[in-house]
C-alpha cells in the first residue's frame, strides 16, 4: 500500500527511474532564467510551509550554478542555513565508494570480477560473489540494516568486524549475479576491502581519497563521537522540531556515512567526468546497468526522458538526491535535514521546472481548529483491504492515525471533513453516515491514488 510510505528509512534508499527514449524531447534551458528561479523559489517554499521540506537545493547548467535554501539549520534557535553547511548524505556515499574501485580497476590494482574471497576467505556461501556483484547490489548477501535487531542496536558503536559478523553467516537470498536485491551489507564488505588494501581504517581510507584523488573540499566521513559545528541539525518532524535518532556513525561506513555540502557534490559529478581522473572506459564500466537501471553503486535513467546518473540517500535526521544530466550538462543537488522529505518527487519536480515540463506546485494547507466532540465521531479502524487499516484516535482535540504496523502519524484539519499530514502529501477525507452522525468511511488521498476504507469494530 501506498500508505506505507508513511514509514521512514534510513540509508536503503536508492534512485528508481522510469526507462524511456528520449529521442526527440526538449533539452534543458541554457541558462536559469529569473522565472526558472523565481518558480523553484515559490516551490521550495510552499515545501516549507507545509512542513515537507528544510534543506539545499544546488543547481548547475553549464557553467552557472544556483543555491535555494529554506528552513533552518537549527530549528529551535531559527538558525538559517548558510554557505559551507554539511549534511549527512547517506547513501550517496555509495557512487563516491564505487568511485575508488573504479579507480583501482582503472590501474589494474582490483578487477571489477575479483572474487571477495580473497578478502574472505573463510566464507564459503561467498566464494561466487565477485566485486560487481557487492557494488551491483546483486550478491545476494542480506541487508544488515533490514534484519530485526538493527533498530535497537542503532545508538550502539560497532568495529567493522562486528557489523559484517551480523550477516556473515545468513544464508544468501539468491544466487550471486542473478537477482538485484539492494543491500548495505555489500558496502560494509566494500569499506573492508579498501581498508584492507590501503591498510588503513575504513575512515581515513576514504577521507584520503576524498581530499587525495578527487580533490573535493566539504565532504568527508562524519567521525563518531565528534562535534562538527557546520553539521546542521536533523529532524524527524518539522512540526515539533523533534531531532532524529540518534546513530552511532560507527555503523554506516561505506553505505552511507559521508557528509557533505552541495558543492561538494557538484564537484564531484564533474570528478566523475574528468579523463584524468577516470577513464571513459572505466567510467562506462561504472555506469554499466547490472539490473534493471542501477549499474555498480550508480543509478541511471532516463529521468524525465533524458539520459541521467544519480543516487538517493537517507539516514538520521536527513533526506538526499543527486542527479546528473550529461547530455544537458545540467546536475541537480538536493540536501535535506528532514529524514521525511520526500526528495524524490521534489527532484522530479525541480527537474520538470528546468526542462519546462509540467509538474506540481504544493498547496499551502492551513489547519483549522475542531473542537473534541467534532473530532471524536472520527475515532475508531477504518479497512482499507483485509491486510491493511487505519486506526483513527482523538486526544485532546487532535487527531491521530496509524497504520497496521507503522508509526502514529497527526492529522490536521483543513475541513470539518477533510484533514492532511505535514510529512507528506497525503489526505484524509472522513463521510459521515447521515442516520448515525458518526463517519463510517474515509477516502485516502496520496499521489493521485485514492484509497477508501470502511468503519469496522
Amino acid at each position: 500500500m501506498r500508505f506505507q510510505s508513511w514509514l521512514r528509512v534510513n540509508y536503503c534508499a536508492f534512485l528508481v527511474t522510469v526507462l524511456v527514449s528520449f529521442a526527440g524531447l526538449p533539452a534543458a534551458a541554457q541558462q536559469f532564467d529569473e522565472d526558472i528561479k523565481q518558480t523553484i523559489q515559490d516551490y521550495l517554499k510552499a515545501h516549507q510551509a507545509n512542513g515537507t521540506f528544510s534543506g539545499e537545493v544546488k543547481l548547475k547548467l553549464h557553467d552557472q550554478t544556483a543555491t535555494w535554501r529554506t528552513g533552518y539549520r537549527y530549528f529551535s534557535r531559527l538558525q538559517p542555513f548558510q554557505e559551507g553547511d554539511l549534511f549527512r548524505i547517506g547513501s550517496l556515499t555509495k557512487p563516491v565508494v564505487a568511485s575508488w574501485f573504479g579507480r583501482r580497476f582503472q590501474d589494474g590494482t582490483l578487477n571489477p570480477g575479483s572474487f571477495i574471497s580473497a578478502w574472505f576467505p573463510e566464507q564459503d556461501q561467498w566464494e561466487d560473489i565477485t566485486l560487481s556483484h557487492l557494488l551491483a547490489h546483486t550478491s545476494g548477501i542480506r541487508n544488515y540494516t533490514a534484519l530485526p535487531d538493527f533498530p535497537e542496536t542503532l545508538h550502539l558503536p560497532a568495529s567493522i568486524d562486528e557489523i559484517i559478523q551480523r550477516f556473515a553467516d545468513l544464508p544468501l537470498e539468491s544466487e550471486p549475479g542473478s537477482t538485484f536485491s539492494y543491500s548495505n551489507s555489500g558496502y560494509i564488505l566494500l569499506s573492508k576491502i579498501m581498508a584492507l588494501e590501503t591498510g588503513l581504517p575504513f575512515m581515513d581510507a576514504i577521507d584520503a581519497f576524498i581530499a587525495e584523488e578527487l580533490e573535493i573540499e566539504n565532504m568527508m566521513y562524519e567521525r563518531p563521537d565528534s562535534a562538527i559545528d557546520r553539521l546542521v541539525t536533523g529532524y524527524t518532524d518539522l512540526s515539533t522540531f523533534e531531532e532524529s535518532r540518534f546513530i552511532h556513525m560507527s555503523l554506516p561506513l561505506g553505505a552511507g556515512g559521508l557528509m557533505a555540502t552541495g558543492s561538494a557534490m557538484i564537484d564531484f559529478t564533474e570528478r566523475m567526468y574528468d579523463e584524468a581522473f577516470l577513464s571513459e572506459h572505466w567510467r562506462r564500466t561504472l555506469l554499466d546497468p547490472q539490473s534493471g537501471n542501477y549499474a555498480h553503486g550508480f543509478a541511471t535513467g532516463p529521468v524525465l526522458s533524458r539520459p541521467s546518473i544519480g543516487h538517493a540517500g537517507g539516514i538520521n535526521g536527513f533526506a538526499s538526491n543527486w542527479l546528473h544530466f550529461p547530455v544537458d550538462s545540467l546536475t541537480v543537488v538536493i540536501l535535506s535535514n528532514y529524514e521525511a522529505a520526500n526528495v524524490g518527487p521534489i527532484m522530479r519536480d525541480i527537474v520538470s521546472i528546468v526542462f519546462g515540463r509540467s509538474f506540481d506546485m504544493p498547496v499551502v494547507r492551513e489547519p483549522i481548529r475542531l473542537q473534541d466532540e467534532e473530532l471524536e465521531r472520527f475515532s475508531g479502524r477504518f479497512e482499507i483491504n483485509p491486510g491493511f487499516s487505519i486506526q483513527i484516535r482523538n486526544s485532546e482535540s487532535r487527531l491521530f492515525a496509524q497504520g497496521t504496523g507503522q508509526p502514529e502519524v497527526e492529522l490536521f484539519p483543513e475541513s470539518p471533513t477533510k484533514f492532511f499530514l505535514r510529512q507528506l502529501d497525503v489526505q484524509i477525507e472522513f463521510i459521515y453516515n447521515a442516520e448515525t452522525g458518526i463517519a463510517d468511511r474515509l477516502k485516502l488521498y496520496q499521489s493521485g491514488m485514492v484509497l477508501e476504507g470502511r468503519r469496522v469494530p
